[in-house]
């Protein structure tokens, strides 16, 4: 059974610190009530027993000096263990905290390149995007070149079909005008040549009745001869 022992005031095994190494020292009976105080002595505590029942079973009970020197070898080798192991501990921690610095830097230096990369992807589609856009605005203005060369060609397409049928009429009026003047010297130039046919019969008569001198009818038959030769030659 544990002493009941108070340290300022509260129990001890309700407070988070070490078993006092007085309860070691001195051989003190179980199942009674102590009360400790902690009084510092410069920079190290001293626990100290305060009832007067304690003080009388520590002065029965004083240990010799070669139990103290045993009892403060154990404490030495048993504050040496629990140095050791919080240093073993300690060094756990540590290498572990070093590989997760190492991890964090791995990751880091990992985040960095993907950032790079990312960038580096980012630059590329924004130079593709303003490329795409820059062929976009070439397109819709070789777009509109073609839509006004269409409509220019379409526009002068249709004067020109229009000036061609124009010229058509034109050109068969001509040909119809040309075909009613051909038609109109043929029919005088057939005139003429029965005229003629009838003054050559009248002039053949006429010179075998007068003399080789030319009469003036013969002087006007060769003109009226001369006049359809000459329309021969304009109506071919």
């Amino acid at each position: 059974m544990v002493p009941q022992v108070f340290f300022n005031g509260t129990l001890w095994s309700h407070v988070y610190v070490e078993q006092p190494r007085i309860l070691r020292v001195y051989g003190l009976p179980q199942a009674q009530r102590y009360d400790l105080q902690v009084v510092w002595n410069g920079s190290q505590p001293e626990m100290h027993l305060t009832s007067s029942e304690a003080l009388s079973q520590s002065e029965k009970q004083v240990p010799a000096p070669k139990q103290q020197k045993e009892a403060q070898s154990i404490d030495i080798e048993q504050s040496k263990q629990r140095l050791a192991v919080q240093e073993h501990r300690w060094e756990h921690k540590v290498q572990a905290l070093q590989e997760q610095v190492q991890q964090m830097e791995a990751d880091e230096a990992h985040m960095e390149r993907s950032a790079a990369a990312l960038h580096q992807a980012i630059t590329e589609a924004e130079m593709e995007a303003a490329h795409y856009e820059q062929e976009q605005k070439q397109w819709a203005h070789l777009l509109q070149e073609r839509k006004v060369l269409d409509a220019s060609a379409a526009a002068l397409e249709q004067q020109t079909l229009h000036k061609l049928e124009q010229e058509a009429a034109e050109a068969e009026q001509a040909l119809q005008d040309t075909q009613r003047h051909h038609n109109a010297v043929q029919s005088e130039l057939r005139q003429l040549e029965a005229q003629y046919a009838r003054q050559q019969a009248v002039d053949a008569c006429m010179w075998r009745l007068q003399e080789r001198r030319p009469s003036p009818m013969q002087v006007h038959s060769l003109q009226w001869h001369r006049r359809t030769a000459s329309l021969r030659e304009s109506t071919t």
